[in-house]
């Protein structure tokens, strides 16, 4: 209907201007009539040269057909404008031309104007306008209505004007286009009914009244509404599931509003736009091939399906939910690209949605299923991944959810710089066979190795992907690591260890994108068992087992069902061993998808998790790959110099770890092709083991294992030295070479055997075995000492040792054994040790302690206490001594000596008393003192009576005394001259005898 339609969009100002001109325009056709009419009776309206009352009106002529008349046009012909009153009738069976405005207007109430278009009608503008109450109009035909759609001013008008009884339906059931339509009231009720296509350059307006009043009713399934505008006004768009379509250039202008209803919406061809707002369309949503849309962060739900010849994109935040009612499936169809964010499953149980389009569906954030089947025609539905995300798949059959087909699902793995190693992953794709993730000659997946459908050389020893049985007993380099080979597959039970990344060599880069198609695990309980089946045993068994991820999502691990017998509480990445290499998960509750991890049966016993749709986690920023972490290492290159291809070894040096084989060690499994190897070898019967040994070691011998596809020549250099002192050397066993090992050690060598090899042993040692230092007894004391234990390993050595400014404190030459050194002030020594042939030089410091000073020093709450009987005054000692931990407080009246530290003292006797505090830090050689008087006094107590304040009588006369006291006093003392109490008496009214004979 709407072939070559030119392109709808507008400039933002050329888009402003027509609005204005707009409303300028429906300002004037506002304005009454000022020219001369001139009726057309009913009858056959032709086109003649002359006008009068009988014949036909000309070109130029206002035509008014009256109310209850009926034309007919049987005849091209045209007029200036035509107004139809009441319930007036045209009939065009030719076309005609009206170049201005066609007015269509009620004359009374309940009339019923009617134009039947089989010919094409061409107007400037068309209006409706009802001045009474029920007032209908009806446009109708096989032809189709014109306006001049260029301009601002060719619209569509339906009205009702400002009287109370004025209300009006307007039927357009004929194929019309304008400019805009216009639905505006006064008073009453206006609606606007569409029965066919109706195409609109610009804008869907609706004036005046509420949404109630003003209604453009679409529920005509021939109803099509296509305009490159926007809804504006506050009316209502009534659009049921079985009502029109919505043909839309520019979707930015897309209303969402409960007053806007969308039954199918199509997005037309030549258009690029986003959405302003989320909306809901109750049908079909299409896009055409040229057409693109992008959700711009807008949610959208569709009752329908699906077809997208164009593009549909989205961001990471909105929602595409389709939630058809439909008993039958709906589709997703189309040779477009879709991409939605976040999809939605909610349909009739017994419906859903069928996946039908010739491009894949990706889908970057997540999908869920909660009712309804969505059919993936296989795999036609991606979950996608990218430096920013991977998509999940969230909970299905909850409530009654169902997926029905396969899944490609998709991980993008970034910054696996340096060196390749081995990463602990799985496909979340059960029973797919392990060549899915091959990465071939397109950047996807990994490359591997060894066999049949590998896509490097299956004639090669070497695999570059093993899984771990724990039961798998062997006494090779792969014990319980199964080599995988051609026919292994992904389960949910076992997971995997891939060769991934490096700086060189075959299949190295630092960014992977694994994609693989199948089959998954959903709506159902997803179950991990494994068994531990001896108390003690070799290596293998543990009872650890690798297991994986079954969901292509994050899980919370601790919401899933864990048997008691799981030995701990925690998971690990790494070797499989209780202790030693084992690493816990970053985060102990999440384990992202595609990610396999340990786990430990307790002995004699089987342990299972069994993990449930609700234990998926739809958003997770946990994303971890782990692989061996290296720590401090002597760390080796090995170079195949015909084809430029190198590996690493290393040995590790660990706090907790034993010279022997132990949980610190780990399995040296063999590198891909066609990289030289080679392995560290702890023990003989232990073979292709890297091994991690105590920091600190004395004394260390371990082999090198060669293992190489071709003969030739090879370059073995050293890479990285530990971080601590040791001498170290290396022997080639063929030639019977020793070479020091330093940062610039090279060497080239011919290997001819293609059989694994023990080509090299590595010695290392420090020939400071022991070095027992003692501190200096007391501060600024130098009586400190060390005690050197030099080995014999590299001969004897030069050995000086400097103080902190460098000064050399002592020299000797031709040292090996025990050597002490003594009278060492507190300090940092350094120690240098060096061979006769240079070929070791040790640099090591050792440190005198010294105690702290001690400075002693008190204060007393007072320095002359009162002893009187009724004050007897505590003292009370602060220490504010320093530098010591024990304390000693001597008083000087005889009494025993305190060890608190903040002490208190009564004195009983009056007089001057030297205190003494000694302060010590544990050695009694150290202690310093410190000393200070107090003076002890007799006094009275506060408020007792002086014998000059009393009248004694005889005082001098006799050995009596009397004494008036003038009221009653509580206590009286009576002192002699050396303060001593002589008398003493309580509760004394009035005269006191004091017989002094008896005292």
């Amino acid at each position: 209907m709407f072939n070559n339609i030119p392109d709808l969009s507008k400039g933002l100002k050329t888009y402003i201007l027509r609005l204005i001109t707009l409303s300028l325009v429906f300002l004037v056709s506002s304005v009454a009539y000022s020219a001369t009419y001139t009726s057309v009776a009913s009858g056959d309206w032709t086109n003649t040269a002359t006008w009068d009352l009988a014949g036909a009106p000309g070109s130029s002529d206002d035509v008014i057909i009256s109310n209850g008349d009926s034309v007919n046009i049987d005849a091209d012909t045209s007029c200036n404008t035509l107004t139809m009153f009441g319930s007036s009738i045209l009939h065009l069976s030719n076309e005609l031309d009206v170049a201005g405005l066609f007015d269509m207007r009620s004359t009374a109430s309940s009339e019923l104007c009617k134009v039947t278009i089989n010919d094409t009608l061409k107007v400037l503008r068309l209006r409706g306008r009802a001045g009474h109450a029920s007032f209908t109009t009806r446009l109708q035909g096989s032809s189709m209505l014109l306006t001049d759609f260029t301009k601002s001013g060719g619209y569509l008008l339906f009205s009702s004007a400002d009287r109370s009884s004025a209300s009006s339906s307007h039927i357009l059931s004929v194929a019309a286009r304008a400019n805009s339509l216009l639905i505006q009231r006064a008073n009453g009720v206006n609606t606007v009914f569409l029965e066919d296509s109706l195409r609109l350059e610009n804008a869907l307006r609706f004036a005046g009244g509420g949404s109630t009043t003003n209604i453009m009713d679409m529920d005509d399934a021939g109803a099509v509404v296509a305009w490159s505008g926007i809804i504006t006004g506050g009316a209502k768009i009534l659009n049921s599931a079985s009502g029109g379509r919505f043909h839309i250039a520019d979707a930015s202008n897309i209303v969402s509003s409960a007053n806007v209803i969308y039954n199918d919406v199509t997005i037309t061809d030549n258009t690029s736009s986003s959405l302003s707002n989320s909306f809901t369309l109750l049908g079909d949503l299409t896009i055409q091939a040229g057409g693109e849309l992008n959700s711009n962060g807008n949610s959208v739900t569709i009752s329908g399906s699906m077809r997208v010849d164009g593009v549909y994109s989205s961001s990471t935040s909105e929602t595409i939910t389709f939630n058809s009612s439909s008993a039958t499936q709906e589709t997703i169809s189309g040779t477009g690209t879709l991409a939605f964010a976040r999809m939605i499953v909610n349909t009739n149980l017994a419906g859903g949605i069928e996946v039908t389009s010739t491009d894949t569906l990706d889908i970057k954030v997540g999908l869920e299923i909660d009712q309804g089947t969505l059919s993936t025609n296989d795999t036609k539905v991606r979950l996608y991944s990218d430096a920013n995300n991977t998509a999940y798949l969230g909970e299905i059959g909850i409530p009654n959810g169902a997926l029905d087909g396969e899944l490609i699902l998709r991980k993008y793995i970034t910054g696996l710089t340096g060196d390749a190693n081995w990463y602990y992953l799985h496909v979340p794709i059960p029973g797919a066979n392990i060549s899915v993730v091959q990465e071939g000659n397109s950047p996807i997946g990994i490359y591997t190795y060894g066999y049949a459908g590998s896509n490097s050389p299956t004639t090669v020893t070497y695999t570059s992907s093993y899984t771990y049985d724990q039961s798998a007993l062997t006494t090779d380099f792969d014990e319980g690591w199964i080599a995988d080979g051609a026919g292994s597959t992904f389960s949910h039970t076992n997971g995997k260890i891939f060769r991934m990344g490096g700086s060189s060599g075959v299949g190295a880069k630092s960014t992977y994108i694994l994609e693989a198609g199948g089959s998954i695990i959903d709506g159902g309980a997803a179950q991990i068992s494994g068994a531990h089946t001896v108390t003690t045993g070799t290596f293998a068994e543990e009872g650890w087992h690798l297991a994986a991820n079954p969901y292509p999502c994050a899980i919370t691990f601790n919401l899933a069902n864990q048997a008691s017998n799981i030995q701990a509480n925690e998971l690990y990445v790494y070797t499989p061993k209780a202790v030693g290499t084992w690493e816990t998960i970053d985060n102990l509750s999440v384990i992202p998808a595609w990610q396999s991890f340990f786990y430990q049966a307790q002995s004699g016993t089987t342990a299972t998790i069994d993990f449930e749709e609700e234990d998926k986690l739809e958003s997770s920023s946990t994303a971890w790959l782990k692989a061996a972490k290296s720590g401090d290492a002597l760390s080796f290159r090995i170079c195949a110099d015909s084809i430029g291809k190198c590996e690493f070894l290393k040995t590790e040096f660990k706090d907790d770890a034993d010279l022997g084989f132990d949980g610190w060690d780990a399995f040296g499994l063999r590198n891909p092709w066609p990289r030289p190897n080679a392995f560290i070898v702890v023990e003989d019967s232990l073979l292709f083991r890297k091994n991690r040994v105590p920091t600190g070691t004395p004394e260390l011998e371990f082999p090198i294992e060669i293992d190489v596809e071709y003969a030739g020549s090879y370059t073995i250099s050293l890479d990285d030295l530990p971080n601590f002192s040791t001498c170290q050397s290396i022997e080639d066993l063929v030639t019977g070479q020793i070479m020091t090992l330093d940062e610039n050690f090279s060497y080239t060598f011919t290997q001819t055997d293609l059989s694994p090899t023990r080509r090299f042993v590595v010695s290392m040692s420090n020939p400071v075995t022991s070095m027992d230092v003692e501190s200096a007894s007391c501060f600024d004391s130098a009586n400190g000492e060390v005690e050197l234990d030099v080995a014999s390993s590299f001969g004897t050595y030069g050995l000086v040792i400097e103080d902190e400014s460098g000064a050399s404190i002592f020299a000797a030459f031709d040292t090996v054994g025990q050597l002490t050194i003594s009278n060492l002030s507190a300090g940092i020594y350094k120690v240098l040790l060096e061979n006769e042939d240079f070929s070791c030089s040790i640099d090591e410091q050792f440190e005198i302690f010294e105690p702290s000073e001690i400075m002693v020093d008190y204060e007393a709450s007072s320095l002359q206490a009162n002893i009187h009987p009724s004050a007897s005054e505590s003292i009370s000692f602060t220490n504010k001594s320093i530098g010591a931990s024990e304390f000693a407080w001597n008083f000087g009246d005889g009494s025993p000596v305190s060890t608190d530290a903040n002490p208190s003292h009564l004195y009983t006797e009056a007089g001057t008393y030297q205190v003494e505090l000694s302060a010590g830090n544990g050695n009694s050689d150290c202690d310093q003192s410190y000393t200070s008087l107090v003076q002890a006094v007799n006094n009275a107590p506060a408020g007792s009576v002086e014998l000059e304040e009393v009248k004694p009588y005889n005082l001098l006369v006799s050995k009596d005394i009397r004494i008036e006291f003038e009221s009653e006093v509580n206590r009286v003392d009576v002192l002699n001259a050396l303060g001593q109490v002589v008398y003493s008496n309580e509760k004394v009214d009035g005269d006191l005898l004091i017989d002094l004979k008896k005292k």
